[in-house]
């Protein structure tokens, strides 16, 4: 974790420098494409050796907002992350990249495309040479039911990096072979207005979890049949039925968190626990009927720790404004610890070791609050003027890298131990701290 890559918004509202930094002297190592280039989005490969940049801007003049300088033919490029050099430009056959993905290991890209017609395609590519193994059209480019978009976005990768999903319509998945890039299997969701919003592999390589509006659903990779199908529940009396708009798969395949609303209070969110192998119901972590009469039995948020035993919940009343957070058994979605004194929970970020929890602040807040994930203590607090958007831990969780609206960054280093925190003080403090210094380092509470 030394060097990052940084989007600088400073040149216009519609146009982006990418830096590399470096994180350990906080210097400005290079800017790729020099000063001629302006790039909209960004994707690092997660081995950290390659970047992929593409015009997002092409996709957005589609849609009415037509940026400011003429975008490339160029639509992607791919860098060397540690010197920032050009390795290879992906073909500039009019089409753009909207947005794409690595393998797990980082040899292969996939992305979806859209060309001058409007027309959207995906395709799959052998990273560092930029050569393209496969590509076909998307029928039709996603919509809208209940406020949940269906999405021609969705690809994914599976972990062992062997084969690629693609989502080709509303309702259908195609499954293909990386290497070869020949298609496996084709999954068709039936009915005619069920909005497909994401589709992952489940780790073991034996199946596909999807996501629609109407419901969760797994797939027999081998054979293409739908194993079980998970339902929101019940609806209102004499209105629509719930309807999805998310859901996590725990990383050890054996919980799903399914996240839905009523077409009546769709700002408002509730979810339910299934067990991922066989299809059951195991809890409701958050139910209607609860929502009413407390102000923290909406669910805002939910993800799981990576070793996929327990569920981190933030609860509130409207979407992505929580107050309160709990730490719940996945087994079971029993409480575990609660986290007290949170206001306005926006964003859950997990450490490396799922020891510490960044929480920030909603609405682009001031604040961001560290706590313990073993006893529900809070270890720091953060604060930045320009409002924290964004935060990430560093691979070694030794840092926070936070950036804001206006164009800044800041690194925060984090200390396993009180003790690790005075040591580092002494190091570069060689004398008596202040109280005002003792205050900042958080040595008077």
């Amino acid at each position: 974790g030394e060097s990052i890559v940084i989007e600088d918004y400073s040149h216009s509202i519609d146009t982006r420098d990418i830096y590399l930094w470096d994180t350990v002297t906080g210097q400005k190592t290079d800017l790729l494409g020099g000063d001629q280039t302006r790039y909209y989005q960004y994707l690092m490969s997660p081995d950290r050796r390659l970047i992929l940049t593409y015009n997002y801007g092409l996709w957005e003049k589609y849609l009415g907002n037509s940026p400011s300088k003429p975008v490339t033919n160029e639509s992607g490029r791919l860098w060397d992350a540690k010197t920032g050099k050009m390795l290879a430009v992906l073909p500039a056959d009019n089409r753009a990249v909207v947005t794409a993905v690595f393998s797990p290991n980082g040899k292969y890209a996939g992305t979806i495309n859209c060309d001058l017609n409007k027309q959207y395609s995906y395709s799959l590519w052998e990273a560092e040479t930029s050569r393209e193994i496969c590509s076909a059209a998307i029928e039709e480019p996603g919509g809208k039911s209940n406020g949940v978009y269906s999405s021609p976005m969705t690809l994914n990768f599976s972990p062992d990096n062997k084969m690629v999903l693609f989502c080709t319509s509303n309702r259908r998945i195609e499954i293909r072979r990386a290497e070869t890039g020949l298609v496996v299997t084709t999954l068709e969701i039936p009915g005619d207005e069920k909005h497909l919003f994401d589709a992952v592999f489940l780790k073991d390589g034996s199946g596909v979890i999807t996501g629609s509006t109407d419901g969760i659903r797994r797939w027999d990779l081998k054979t293409g049949e739908q194993l079980y199908h998970l339902d929101p529940g019940p609806g209102e009396d004499g209105q629509k039925k719930p309807y999805f708009s998310s859901f996590n798969l725990s990383s050890d395949d054996k919980r799903i968190v399914g996240i839905y609303a009523l077409p009546s209070q769709p700002a408002v969110h509730y979810g339910r626990l299934w067990d991922a192998q066989t299809g059951q119901l195991i809890t409701d972590l958050a139910r209607p009927d609860n929502a009413t009469k407390t102000m923290n039995d909406a669910i805002t948020n939910a993800i799981f720790t990576p070793d996929g035993q327990k569920i981190i919940a933030s609860f509130g009343v409207m979407l992505q404004i929580g107050t309160v957070v709990k730490i719940l058994n996945a087994n079971d979605g029993k409480k575990i610890l609660q986290f007290d004194a949170i206001d306005e929970v926006g964003k859950l970020i997990l450490s490396p070791d799922s020891k510490r929890l960044l929480i920030i602040a909603s609405n682009i807040g001031q604040n961001a609050s560290l706590w313990s994930t073993d006893t529900g203590q809070q270890l720091d607090q953060f604060f930045s003027q320009e409002g924290i958007l964004s935060a990430e831990f560093s691979q070694d969780g030794s840092r926070i890298c936070a950036g804001s609206t206006q164009g800044t960054l800041r690194i925060w280093r984090v200390f396993p131990t009180g003790q690790k925190l005075i040591d580092y003080a002494r190091c570069v403090v060689p004398r008596q701290l202040t109280a005002e210094e003792r205050d900042t380092f958080g040595l008077n509470t």
